[in-house]
């Protein structure tokens, strides 16, 4: 431990963990296995930092706090309440990650990126920007979300989707595929006959639209529809068939034909 480092009587440094540069431990923190804390990084409270993690920087772990794995927190980066950093996750620059937010696997959160409630950021996805996601939002794949987009409520994001700019996505909506989501307008959620439908404009310039488990372009959805309706509702058909002909063309008109729409 470089003689700089401080520990406080009442955390731990255990097994092969180093301590070292100007950084603190305190609180009830544990810092163990073969986890490095330093810098001017703080752990602090009843944070635990072990595996192979790195604290760097200016970083600040704090609350009951998880980092493990090969994960990382460096630059200016805070974590708080039960956050979790596991995996080879990085959380860098300004993010701030709290609540009972997760980022784990390869997944990385950073420029001025905000996690809170239970929001979760997984597989190769990147949170970044001014970007602040919370609710019980699930971001995965290689999805990004940067800029000044927010994502809240149940909100799922996946596969290679972007959304940028001053997008808003809420409540229990899908997005996936290519979708291309720079603003509000590139983007339509409804609930449609107890089950969610969500279309957008994908970077090809086309729309995709995902009702219940089913995910097709939309022209691929006037050719289907009537199939669909009678596989998954033979009783009320009709009914579905025409809800859903209506929100096609509600997604076909309100949606803007190219980005700069």
């Amino acid at each position: 431990m470089a003689e700089t480092a401080w520990v406080d009587r009442a955390a731990t440094v255990a097994e092969h963990a180093v301590v070292g540069g100007n950084a603190r431990i305190g609180g009830r923190a544990v810092v163990a296995e073969g986890a490095r804390v330093t810098g001017d990084a703080w752990v602090g409270g009843g944070a635990r930092v072990g595996g192979q993690a790195r604290v760097e920087g200016r970083a600040r772990i704090e609350g009951e706090a998880w980092v493990a794995g090969s994960a990382s927190v460096s630059g200016d980066a805070v974590v708080l309440g039960r956050a979790r950093v596991e995996g080879r996750a990085r959380v860098k620059d300004c993010a701030r990650v709290e609540g009972a937010a997760r980022v784990e696997d390869d997944a990385l959160v950073d420029g001025n990126a905000w996690l809170a409630d239970s929001a979760w950021v997984a597989g190769k996805a990147r949170v970044g920007g001014n970007a602040w996601v919370d609710g019980n939002v699930w971001v995965a794949g290689e999805a990004r979300v940067t800029g000044d987009a927010r994502l809240t409520g149940g909100a799922w994001v996946e596969g290679r989707a972007r959304l940028q700019g001053d997008a808003f996505v809420e409540g229990r909506a899908w997005v996936g595929g290519g979708a291309l989501i720079t603003r509000n307008a590139h983007y339509l959620h409804a609930f449609v006959l107890g089950y969610n439908a969500t279309a957008w404009r994908t970077a090809a310039g086309g729309i995709e639209f995902r009702y219940g488990c089913e995910v097709h372009p939309l022209e691929e959805w006037e050719r289907m529809l009537p199939k669909l309706c009678m596989r998954y509702e033979p009783a009320r058909a009709g009914l579905f068939e025409s809800a859903l002909t209506h929100f096609i063309e509600l997604a076909r008109h309100s949606l803007p034909d190219g980005l700069g729409g």
